[in-house]
């Protein structure tokens, strides 16, 4: 099953490619490959280049040669910090405040970068969040706002916090921010400097 996955994908993503050259999608994306470079710029001295990992076993079952890596080890748990410490480094303030929300991750990674920039951080998490979680948040330095256990909630209370903050608020999406997807594209950037001669990069939404 999974050879038969992998497969599939690949086939997809060659799919997607060649639709992407036919119809010129690339166009229309909100972030270029410079915008990842200058991300790596941004953030480098501050996060780890976290290392890759092969399973001899799962090579022999999917027939192909694999390689993880292994962003679990990346400070804050994930590759969150990655784009969360590019947007706080390019929020374009000398003395923002730093305003997310999020169930855990971003919302620790908004945490920490801050913190790195010497901004304040304002989080609003959800009151069914790990308790641990939100611990690292407060242990980062960041205020943290509880709302309901639904989108809706997230972004009414993160709205009303950026109005109680005024000019001084700046708002950084866990989902849509330019800022923060080219800075998890730096994950690309090293993997192919560490493994140059990959086919396919997987990755997991």
């Amino acid at each position: 099953h999974f050879y038969q996955a992998m497969r599939s994908f690949s086939q997809q993503i060659r799919t997607l490619s060649v639709r992407m050259q036919q119809e010129g999608l690339n166009k229309s994306l909100p972030i270029s490959i410079s915008d990842v470079y200058k991300a790596r710029e941004r953030i480098s001295n501050d996060i780890h280049v976290t290392p890759i990992h092969t399973c001899s076993y799962l090579d022999k079952i999917s027939g192909y040669h694999l390689y993880f890596k292994c962003e679990n080890l990346q400070k804050t748990g994930s590759f969150k910090i990655r784009g969360a410490l590019n947007a706080v480094r390019n929020c374009g303030q000398t003395d923002p405040v730093i305003v997310t929300h999020s169930s855990g991750n971003h919302a620790q990674a908004v945490a920490l970068a801050a913190s790195l920039s010497g901004f304040k951080a304002h989080v609003v998490m959800p009151k069914g969040s790990l308790k641990v979680k939100k611990q690292a948040v407060l242990d980062y330095g960041a205020q943290v706002s509880v709302c309901e256990n639904y989108e809706k909630s997230r972004q009414e209370v993160a709205d009303r916090v950026m109005n109680e903050l005024g000019s001084k608020g700046i708002f950084i999406s866990p989902v849509n921010h330019p800022d923060v997807m080219a800075g998890q594209g730096t994950i690309a950037l090293e993997l192919l400097e560490q493994v140059p001669h990959l086919d396919v990069i997987i990755v997991s939404v």
